[in-house]
């Protein structure tokens, strides 16, 4: 006896095929194929990217995307070292700035 023959038998009413997994058609071909490879694409060629501007602290390319600081203008990397690059601190005990020895 057939899973149709049984289905009508047992009074379950119409028969209907189990679905296919996935997403294939009739021939098992996948219609929704995801590439999980994630360097299929590969990384993007950074001597085809465009420069924005320069970094005031650093001198180096900002590029599009960046996070930067912006201090009256002037534009560095979001990074501690170029701010600290840009503003060149002087440092100096506290007895130097004071005058007192």
């Amino acid at each position: 006896m057939t899973n149709r023959a049984r289905a009508q038998v047992a009074g379950m009413g119409q028969y209907t095929p189990a679905r296919r997994r996935g997403g294939q058609n009739r021939k098992g071909v996948d219609n929704m194929t995801v590439n999980l490879n994630r360097f299929a694409q590969g990384l993007p060629d950074p001597q085809e990217a465009k420069t924005m501007c320069y970094c005031q602290g650093c001198g180096g390319n900002i590029y599009p995307g960046e996070d930067v600081y912006v201090i009256d203008g002037d534009i560095t990397h979001n990074d501690w070292e170029c701010l600290v690059q840009y503003i060149n601190p002087v440092v100096k005990t506290i007895e130097e700035v004071m005058g007192v020895e």
